[in-house]
């Protein structure tokens, strides 16, 4: 009995983790304006008008930002850095890779987000 409630248990939980799986991101954007003071920054997809925001991309306490810089040579070098100098570095036009939980407004909660730079 206790098998048979067990596994009815996970057929019913299964397909709401796999629904979850479907709100995450993990794509290059623009951005499209950066907002300081609520530590937000707008963004849209790279062949979209960069004009116009389309989503706004939210930090938590479990967020990563990290610089990539794209060297001549072709060498990367990577730094991690905090939310609060992240948002200093960021301008209108960059390029970022958001890897996070988009809300049900579009909002997108990062959890990981990576400015691209080439020198």
């Amino acid at each position: 009995m206790r098998k048979l409630l067990l596994l009815l248990s996970l057929l019913l939980l299964a397909p709401v983790a796999s629904m979850a799986a479907l709100l995450n991101v993990d794509t290059d954007y623009r951005v499209t304006e950066v907002k300081m003071d609520e530590r937000v920054f707008g963004i849209a997809l790279m062949n979209d008008n960069p004009d116009e925001t389309q989503n706004d991309v939210y930090f938590g306490d479990d967020s990563q930002c990290f610089r990539e810089v794209h060297l001549r040579n072709g060498t990367l070098k990577e730094y991690r850095v905090s939310v609060d100098k992240f948002l200093k570095l960021l301008k209108k036009g960059d390029q970022v890779r958001v890897r996070g939980g988009r809300d049900w407004d579009g909002s997108i909660h990062a959890y990981q987000v990576r400015l691209k730079t080439y020198e």
